[in-house]
């Protein structure tokens, strides 16, 4: 018993034990999520719901979806094109975000939102295809940086399989924020930079607001000819030139050949489809289940894809409308904008396959306006 009292009270115990339990209890606070990685999947998701929370635009319609609505919507353009209408929204979409997560950022940010009436929930078509009853590590991420006593009732809820390790990730913030500590100890100078940039840039009325120039033109007008130009052009370490400049950039490039190879490979064919599909549409009921138990319309929007991306038979939205039918009653209100900027100029609007640049955000905004113009009745629950 002396020698482990002895042992106790040495320095090479009980300092680092101090160091760790310090460090842990400065981690518990608001405080770090202030130098969190610029545009890491931690920092996103704070900074999307900090946003909505401060905002001065009061919205009373919400979208939430993943990054095709994140970087899509031009969020500026569109509550100036519905401003005569009486319709204000904000974007509460955030890239890579799976169901848990776009319900984890609704349940923080509603009782901030007072005068919300409906949610547009930007879906993604194959997502049903996608669902697991394993924590996908980029939400698990995510969804560290909500309350624990929301996040860990709501993954329960949704069926998913909770490890010791799943629990001590949401308890432990030198868990959660491993990765993040690691990379600041590495390159603090650059997080720094990173920082300043982020805080001299940043918006304080929407989230994202897209700027992307470079379009999928740039490699080619089919799927296999932008992905074999993409490849070659990586291989040669150049880019493709127009007029003696650059008309993309090597992370452009590289998301070229991501998207290009992913869309070859749909996931409708996979193992255990039926029993994944099923667990989608549970999770989605709980989800729209909430949102109109809080008195809000749900509108379900499927949003453009580039013409480059194949076609499923039959096609997933049969699936999709059966299913929301049921979870509304029959009342689901649906908007299918898929084919909303097909034509000659599609591989113009688009950053890669499945992301929209500057000019297809623009475009793909004027036409979501005219859609929810002729849903207001719906939206501010004006029917008859």
């Amino acid at each position: 018993m002396k020698e482990l009292m002895k042992f106790l009270k040495d320095p090479v115990f009980y300092v680092p034990v101090l160091f760790l339990l310090g460090l842990e209890v400065f981690l518990q606070t608001p405080l770090y999520r202030k130098i969190l990685e610029p545009n890491s999947y931690a920092e996103n998701v704070n900074r999307i719901t900090e946003i909505m929370k401060t905002s001065p635009v009061e919205p009373n319609v919400l979208i939430l979806g993943t990054s095709v609505a994140y970087q899509g919507v031009d969020m500026p353009l569109l509550n100036q094109l519905l401003k005569e209408d009486g319709i204000v929204v904000q974007n509460g979409a955030s890239q890579g975000a799976m169901l848990e997560t776009q319900h984890s950022i609704y349940r923080d940010i509603k009782h901030d939102l007072p005068n919300l009436k409906a949610v547009i929930h930007v879906a993604e078509i194959y997502f049903p295809w996608q669902a697991r009853y394993e924590i996908e590590p980029a939400n698990k991420i995510m969804l560290g940086q909500f309350p624990r006593h929301q996040v860990i009732p709501l993954l329960q809820q949704y069926d998913f399989h909770m490890e010791v390790s799943d629990y001590a990730f949401f308890l432990l913030r030198t868990l959660t924020y491993k990765q993040d500590l690691r990379d600041l100890t590495l390159s603090p100078l650059d997080r720094i930079k990173d920082l300043g940039r982020k805080w001299r840039t940043a918006s304080k009325d929407y989230p994202h607001i897209n700027d992307y120039q470079y379009s999928l033109a740039a490699y080619g007008q089919t799927r296999e000819e932008c992905l074999k130009n993409a490849i070659k052009f990586a291989k040669a370490n150049t880019l493709p030139m127009a007029d003696g400049k650059p008309i993309s950039d090597r992370h452009h490039r590289q998301a070229a050949i991501d998207t290009c190879s992913l869309a070859a490979n749909l996931p409708v064919n996979e193992p255990g489809a039926p029993e994944w599909t099923r667990l989608f549409f549970r999770r989605l009921n709980i989800m729209h289940g909430e949102l109109r138990n809080d008195g809000l319309q749900v509108i379900t929007l499927f949003a453009p894809y580039s013409d480059m991306m194949p076609v499923s038979d039959p096609d997933p939205i049969l699936l999709w409308r059966r299913e929301l039918q049921k979870i509304h009653g029959g009342q689901a209100h649906i908007v299918d904008m898929r084919d909303a900027l097909d034509g000659n100029e599609n591989p113009t609007y688009f950053y890669d396959i499945l992301h929209l640049n500057q000019r297809g955000s623009e475009e793909f905004t004027r036409k979501l306006a005219q859609e929810l113009r002729q849903l207001k009745p719906v939206i501010l629950n004006q029917q008859n």
